[in-house]
């Protein structure tokens, strides 16, 4: 009886998902789970420029799960944008992105005649519905 490697096509089964940090908060963290055989190189990107090697991200493997991650050590306003992670081996390329969005400050709004204030910890996503549908902002 022979024994043979069998190929599994890369697949990310975590995506990247969108994130929200304050300016000057600590350690925000993208994390996804890529499965494939032969086990693939990775890299990752912010705003499409590699960051593999840089100083400001830590980046991240634990092989018994598969799960990548990139840290920001000290999160700031050039931070924010479109953030990618990409995998390749001899079978292929799979890629996941998502966007972290950096807040300056929190927002306020007064609470109708209360004299107290609403805080928005994050930014109220756009939601399409149709009359008679619920959406939820957050």
């Amino acid at each position: 009886m022979s024994w043979r490697a069998v190929s599994v096509a890369l697949t990310f089964t975590t995506q990247l998902e969108n994130a929200w940090a304050r300016d000057g908060s600590n350690e925000v963290m993208l994390s996804c789970v890529v499965r494939a055989h032969p086990s693939p190189s990775v890299s990752w990107y912010h705003n499409d420029r590699n960051v593999d090697d840089s100083e400001h991200f830590s980046i991240s493997y634990d092989p018994s799960t598969g799960r990548r991650q990139l840290t920001i050590a000290h999160c700031t306003m050039s931070d924010e944008g479109r953030f990618k992670c990409v995998a390749r081996n001899a079978y292929g390329e799979a890629e996941t992105h998502c966007h972290l969005f950096v807040l300056s400050h929190i927002s306020t709004v007064p609470k109708s005649g209360s004299g107290q204030y609403l805080e928005f910890a994050k930014p109220i996503r756009p939601c399409d519905v149709l009359e008679g549908d619920t959406c939820t902002l957050w």
